[in-house]
């Protein structure tokens, strides 16, 4: 397309993103991400998904999966939404990282984003495994104080 004095829109480097992090080819995802933020093409959200979920995937929870919510929020001032803090909770369960997975739950709600009861409970269920007495508390009291709405 570059070849061609064509400029790839939101669209194409969104599918260009998820087809490089569907195959783990993370290096050329995270360029078509740096070509995004040199042109006018800017992520959104959706952009980082496949990212995020590469992270999971790959078992990049450190530093790694934290510069790409850093670059979410400071560099493109993307403020995550139920979906975002689902898939990062979803994912932090899953690699077991409880502690980390809680703080999200929290920022979550913080920010008055009712987070699914699906998520609810998998946090519920992991943090009873990891004995973390104080979230099990949070999160019973949250269910029984909060009304449901959308798809849980």
């Amino acid at each position: 397309m570059g070849r061609n004095g064509v400029s790839p829109d939101l669209s194409t480097c969104n599918i260009l993103i998820s087809l490089f992090c569907e195959h783990e080819q993370e290096p050329d995802s995270l360029s078509v991400l740096k070509e995004m933020e040199c042109c006018s093409c800017k992520p959104v959200l959706h952009t980082y998904y496949p990212l995020l979920k590469l992270c999971f995937r790959m078992g990049k929870l450190g530093d790694h999966l934290k510069s790409l919510l850093s670059d979410e929020a400071t560099k493109h001032r993307l403020s995550l939404d139920r979906d975002t803090y689902t898939l990062l909770i979803h994912g932090l369960c899953g690699a077991r990282n409880s502690e980390w997975a809680y703080f999200i739950f929290e920022e979550m709600i913080d920010r008055e984003i009712v987070p699914r009861f699906h998520t609810c409970r998998l946090l519920l269920d992991l943090s009873v495994q990891m004995n973390m007495n104080i979230a099990v508390e949070s999160i019973q009291s949250f269910l029984r104080t909060s009304k449901f709405g959308g798809a849980n």
